[in-house]
Order: C-alpha cells, then structure tokens, then sequence
C-alpha cells in the first residue's frame, strides 16, 4: 500500500511539475527574459515577424552572478520599429535581419542600427527593422514596403543592409504565408484558432520552442546560474557545415535575387552582412560563413561583409564580443560598438568615392 501511495505520489508530481513550472514562469521568470512582455503585441499571435508594438517602452531585467543586477532599455517609434525615430524628411539607410539587428540584450542606443546612424545623423534615416525571428524572406517583404514608403515621400534609400546568418537559407515559410501573417488575412483554419485563443496560442508556441510547459522556466534557470567560459580563440579547420533542405535553398535563394533585383532597379547600394552566430564559426577557418558566402557568390552578390573577419581585425576584443551568458549570436556592447564602426568606416569610404566620380 505505501509503494502504491509513492507511485501515485510520484505519478502527480509529474504531471503538475510542467503546470508548476509555467506557472512559475509567468508569475517570476517572465521578470528575466531577454525582452520585456508587451513589445510583440501588435505581431501576437500569429508571429509574423514583421512589426512590434508602436510606441513602447520596457525594461528587461536578468541577473547573474558575476554582472549582478541590471536592466536593458526597449524602445520602439511611432512605425512600430525599435528606435530611433524616423522623420522621413532625409534619405534612408535600413537594417533588415533578426535579434541581433534589432538589438537583443542592448540598450536603445547601444544597437547597431543606432550607433551607425550617429555617423550619419546629419544626411540619413538609419531605420532598424530588425525584429527577433526576420529571415532573408522577411527582409525581402521589407524592402519591398519601403521603396513604397521612400517613394510616397519623395525620398531615396540609399543603402540596404542585409543581414544573415546560417539557418536564413533553410528557412521554410514562404513569402506569401509571411505576407499573410503580416495582414492577418488569408488564414489557414489553424492561424484562425490561434488568432481567436491567443492565449492557448502562447502556451502551443512555448511547447514548441522552449521544449514542453516547463522549457522556459528551466531555460531561464539554467542562465541565472551559468558561468562564463573559457574560450581561447584559436583558429581551427576545417569548421562546422550546415545541412540545406534543397527546397528551402532554392526558394530562398530566388528571394535574395528578387530583393537583389529591386536594390539594383531603385539604385540601392545593398550590403550584405554574414552574421557569425556561433564560437565555432568565428574561429574556423573555412566554416558556416563562408557556406553562406559561397551562396551569396553564386547569385553574383557584391558587397558581403562577414562578422567574423570584423572581429579578428581587433583580436584583443575577441574575449567581449559574446555577451553577458556567452551568447555570440547577440552582441555585448562592445561587439555592436565594433560591427557599427566599421559600417560606419565602409560607408564614408562609398560617399567619398561617390562625391570623387561626381566631381570627375
């Protein structure tokens, strides 16, 4: 009778324990997420990545042992886009790409979008579009609405920085699904569930994403207590590969020539960025960067910029680029203050050679 008591005990524990911890998650971990509750409304439930709450401001608070306690500022303007504002009065020079664009674990003017347009402030609108989740698809959707925007205006964009990482070329939604969520409109029975039960929505995705009900409680665990390690940063070959999905890559592929084909009718400079988001690849001689370059070539790309070889022209800053819990897909303060500079460096270069061919 005791063991069966023990079994049934055990049994419940089980069964409450993922209950419990989401419960836990909302009412005290929500405190320490990366971004501050609030700032994905206006794209709730659907997720389509395309725009945040207008208007917002929030804090994010996380803790560790070894930083103590701090906040991150989260601010957006009135487009819905995480500031600085934008005036539409002067040309404009967008980033389009994911959290690490928008900013994730950086104060408002800590971002790379926002210290590159501080070299700029006088000529250009730096507009950062860069939401958690954008994919080379996404970016493709926001090229498009802002050539329409720049042209009702009567203003130009002059430079688009588009930014990627591995995983871009694999992404599976198709621009029309993406356009879709966007507008809420054309959805498929299940889309209209979620955007009826919201709430219901929220629990399927943390299910999804975070590994069951008690995923993000134990994700947000496992960062309060984690350490920084050691990484010596020496170079290594050969470096990690990503396997593609032959589907996706070629979809995704006809996306960036579309995005490219517009830049080159509407006379935008396009500049794009490979995102090293992994210590492997920032160390490898030959790893998921340069896959990704190899791609980028074979659409006759110009301009590719990788993260990887900004770092190393400063080994020194190597040991701060990662942040906080050793997070080299996002930036520390530092890295932003890196990567924006030498945007910044290779821009002034395009305007002084742009002014000297003028002049000539």
């Amino acid at each position: 009778m005791k063991q069966k008591n023990i079994a049934i005990a055990l049994a419940l524990i089980m069964l409450l324990m993922p209950v419990f911890t989401f419960a836990m998650n909302k009412i005290l971990f929500s405190r320490f997420n990366k971004l501050p509750l609030g700032l994905f409304e206006a794209d709730l439930p659907l997720m389509s990545f395309m725009q945040l709450t207008k208007n917002f401001t929030g804090e994010s608070f996380r803790y560790g042992f070894y930083l103590n306690f701090f906040g991150k500022r989260y601010s957006t303007n009135t487009m819905g886009f995480r500031v600085p504002e934008v005036t539409l009065s002067k040309d404009l020079i967008i980033f389009s790409g994911d959290s690490t664009i928008f900013g994730a674990g950086l104060n408002d003017e800590e971002t790379v979008p926002y210290l590159t347009g501080k070299g700029f402030a006088d000529k250009y609108d730096v507009v950062n579009t860069g939401i958690p989740g954008k994919a080379i698809p996404h970016n493709l959707l926001t090229l498009i609405n802002f050539i329409e925007i720049a042209n009702t205006n009567n203003i130009k964009i002059k430079y688009f920085i588009n930014w990627i990482h591995g995983t871009d070329f694999n992404y599976e939604r198709t621009l029309d699904d993406i356009r879709n969520r966007a507008l809420k409109s054309n959805l498929t029975w299940k889309q209209e569930l979620k955007a009826r039960f919201p709430f219901l929505a929220e629990v399927w995705w943390a299910m999804r994403m975070h590994g069951g009900l008690g995923g993000p409680a134990l994700t947000t665990t496992k960062t309060l207590f984690l350490e920084r390690k050691k990484f010596d940063f020496k170079v290594s070959y050969p470096g990690p590969r990503l396997p593609y999905n032959e589907i996706y890559l070629k979809r995704n592929e006809e996306y960036f020539n579309w995005l490219q084909n517009l830049c080159a009718e509407n006379n935008i400079v396009l500049l794009n960025v490979v995102h090293a988001p992994k210590y492997q690849d920032i160390v490898s001689h030959d790893g998921e960067s340069e896959q990704i370059e190899r791609i980028l070539k074979k659409s006759n790309a110009e301009h590719i910029i990788k993260t990887k070889n900004i770092y190393w022209q400063k080994p020194e800053m190597l040991p701060y680029i990662a942040r906080e819990d050793n997070d080299f897909a996002h930036f520390s303060k530092r890295g932003a203050k890196i990567v924006a500079d030498h945007l910044i460096s290779i821009i002034q270069i395009m305007e002084d050679n742009d002014l000297s061919r003028r002049k000539s």
